[in-house]
């Protein structure tokens, strides 16, 4: 079953790709502090705009649930082993490297190259890896994604202010 949702997240991942290359292609208005916004933050000027960020923030939502519901299932293996903090770190790390590093290469896609858009995606990618390496074992399910989504939904608010100004 792992490798059927590998493959369909892989899929989902390719065509994410495809339509930014697009994106970035046929969209002329999307140059500077606009391409920063639709990477990293909301970028609201028309619909077409709108479902390209959702779709970008529904991607990172899926590049850090996948793995964390996969390390969710495998905790209890986990628990009875007594696995040091190191091991255990190395342990997700592994099992979460192919969704980090899709969801980096998605967003340097559409990196302009600026240092404040740098900056954001560095902080998104480190969000990212943090709530894909850190178990709040408390949450669990639904509380767990809505946690998720609004770290990165609060995360966008920040960088599209942070590109206002």
């Amino acid at each position: 079953m792992k490798n059927k949702k590998n493959i369909a997240y892989f899929i989902y991942a390719i065509l994410t790709a495809a339509i930014l290359v697009l994106a970035r292609k046929h969209f002329v208005e999307l140059k500077g502090s606009s391409l920063d916004l639709a990477n990293t933050g909301y970028y609201t000027y028309s619909v077409r705009d709108q479902i390209l960020s959702g779709d970008l923030l529904f991607f990172d939502w899926v590049s850090v649930m996948l793995p964390r519901l996969d390390l969710a299932g495998i905790e209890p293996l986990l628990l009875t082993r007594y696995l040091s903090r190191k091991q255990f770190t190395l342990l997700r790390l592994k099992w979460s490297w192919p969704y980090l590093a899709c969801l980096f290469v998605i967003h340097l896609i559409y990196w302009p190259g600026s240092w404040l858009a740098a900056v954001s995606l560095i902080l998104l990618f480190a969000a990212a890896a943090g709530m894909t390496l850190y178990q709040r074992r408390y949450l669990g399910g639904i509380k767990d994604s809505i946690w998720v989504f609004a770290v990165f939904a609060l995360l966008r608010l920040l960088a599209t202010l942070l590109f206002k100004i």
